[in-house]
């Protein structure tokens, strides 16, 4: 059986349009993104900057700093908290989807710093926006900062 030029044309569109969208949802579908993973052991931190960062305070003296971290590669944020005492605490928040990564996963010194300091897990930042929060301590562990939060990255 003989087909028309313009048959032709529109199985070779309709063959061309289903191979687009499987190749897209193919791709989706391959990448699950980082929500909840671990940014040091995956590999994640190795490229990743501060994007938005915020000092916290305690009786008008600054006890710490919050900031979120965003990998490029991984396409991933998550909030790292620096404090002047040995309690830090953490979490980052995606707003479009209310997700939350959890508190802080660790409490580590850097004595490059001379600061303790703790991260969160990630949250997949393609196509969303997300903010970091955190409380810190004075030296003497006496006097903690309030909640306070980075600007949306």
């Amino acid at each position: 059986m003989r087909l028309s030029p313009t048959l032709k044309r529109a199985a070779v569109a309709a063959a061309a349009g289903i191979a687009l969208v499987t190749g897209l949802s193919g791709t989706a579908q391959a990448n699950p993104g980082h929500d909840f993973q671990n940014p040091v052991s995956s590999g994640c931190a190795a490229d990743a900057y501060t994007a938005r960062s915020q000092a916290l305070y305690a009786d008008g003296a600054r006890v710490g700093t919050i900031e979120l971290r965003y990998s490029p590669s991984c396409r991933a944020v998550w909030t790292r908290v620096y404090s002047n005492g040995s309690k830090v605490d953490g979490s980052t928040h995606r707003n479009e989807t209310s997700t939350y990564s959890g508190h802080c996963i660790n409490n580590l010194w850097d004595a490059g710093r001379g600061q303790y300091y703790c991260y969160t897990l990630m949250l997949d930042d393609a196509g969303y926006t997300s903010f970091g929060e955190g409380i810190a301590w004075n030296s003497a562990n006496t006097r903690s900062s309030n909640w306070s939060a980075t600007t949306s990255y």
